[in-house]
């Protein structure tokens, strides 16, 4: 079954759940992803490298899971920016295109329309 994994920016629940046995994950997720950054930025990673980035992602990336970016707006958003032009980037570039959202306030500078029709461009 083919299948692709969307993700918004450093979301917490991308990272789990987390299982490890020792060095041994129990648990991965599965399929190539796409990690939708600022903008028309986006990321894509083939099935081995989105395996590669998810083994012990939790720990790895501690310091930049996001809580806010698992929010349904950001995704919504993340998906919009997307629409006109989308730009693909390099795996390395990554942290040059993600915005941090803060708990509660979030970085509004352009609000997801409530009923936006992603069949309409």
């Amino acid at each position: 079954l083919p299948l692709v994994r969307v993700v918004y920016q450093n979301d917490v629940v991308a990272t789990f759940p987390n299982e490890m046995a020792g060095s041994k994950q129990l648990y991965a997720h599965i399929g190539p992803v796409v990690n939708l950054l600022q903008g028309p930025h986006y990321l894509y990673l083939d099935s081995e490298q989105a395996l590669r980035f998810s083994q012990g992602s939790l720990e790895k990336h501690l310091t930049r899971i996001s809580v806010p970016d698992h929010k349904m707006k950001w995704y919504l958003q993340g998906l919009k920016d997307k629409l006109n032009n989308a730009v693909r980037i390099d795996p390395r570039d990554r942290e040059k295109f993600i915005v941090r959202h803060k708990a509660g306030t979030g970085v509004d500078t352009a609000p997801v329309q409530k009923h936006f029709n992603f069949n309409r461009h």
